[in-house]
């Protein structure tokens, strides 16, 4: 195993991460990320290192895009002090241009931060590949 640290926004066009792995799991990691919407270019460099990306993101509950801007480094661990907050619509659309396909749970996690009890945390999953597995449904 090979562990690489380094800041997502900035890191993953540098020559180490010039790799393949067979999946990339993101708990808590996503939503601390400014990925501009729609054009996601860090999903799409997510997609040159793997085919299968799973992750929890915080879900616009105002029914648009938006980013959410920190005052300060105790509201969030975002080095930037922003992040996103995309629809269901429009991650499922940015993994979809960068990945292929895009999927949800079938039983769709419902759990609320309580310091940020109006975006909903979500999984959501991207493959190169169509995926077969019953406990999932592709996003529309």
């Amino acid at each position: 195993m090979v562990t690489l640290l380094g800041n997502l926004e900035e890191c993953l066009t540098l020559p180490e991460y010039k790799f393949k792995v067979d999946l990339i799991f993101m708990w808590g990691v996503y939503y601390h990320i400014d990925d501009p919407i729609p054009e996601f270019p860090i999903l799409k460099q997510l997609a040159k290192l793997a085919d299968i990306v799973v992750f929890d993101y915080l879900e616009s509950a105002k029914g648009i895009d938006y980013v959410e801007i920190y005052e300060n480094e105790i509201q969030s661990a975002s080095i930037i002090h922003r992040s996103g907050r995309p629809t269901k619509n429009s991650i499922a659309t940015g993994l979809k241009t960068a990945f292929g396909y895009a999927y949800f749970p079938i039983e769709q996690m419902e759990w609320h931060d309580p310091d940020a009890p109006n975006t909903p945390r979500r999984i959501i999953i991207g493959s190169k590949n169509p995926l077969s597995y019953s406990g999932i449904i592709e996003a529309n």
